[in-house]
């Protein structure tokens, strides 16, 4: 079974799909979608843990920007303390933005286990 993440927003969204996990390397082969856009990278678990921590601290304060960089790909989730969020993202040929808030970010934050 894939496990899905949806960094959604106003009519745009990228998603991120866990394909494997490789225990032995302690790594997640994730496919990154959107915009007419696939990538596929991967991610170390202790690298993974670290950016959902981040990505909770921001989330709760209602402020500042989570960075996720891995080789070609980048994410950035950036807040305003209104609980609007600025997501940017780029699979190393292009790069994407569009809005969100709070409320859909949560659903991503459900996702990936923080909240249930």
């Amino acid at each position: 079974m894939v496990h899905r993440i949806a960094f959604r927003g106003e009519g745009h969204s990228v998603k991120w799909e866990i394909l494997d996990v490789d225990s032995v390397k302690e790594e997640l082969t994730i496919r990154m979608t959107g915009e007419n856009s696939e990538q596929r990278f991967s991610i170390s678990f202790v690298a993974y843990d670290a950016f959902i921590r981040d990505f909770a601290h921001v989330h709760e304060s209602l402020q500042g920007e989570v960075i996720f960089e891995q080789d070609m790909i980048h994410l950035s989730l950036r807040y305003d303390r209104l609980g609007h969020v600025f997501i940017t993202w780029s699979d190393g040929e292009t790069n994407h933005q569009f809005r969100s808030d709070q409320s859909y970010v949560s659903e991503a934050l459900a996702q990936l286990g923080v909240y249930e």
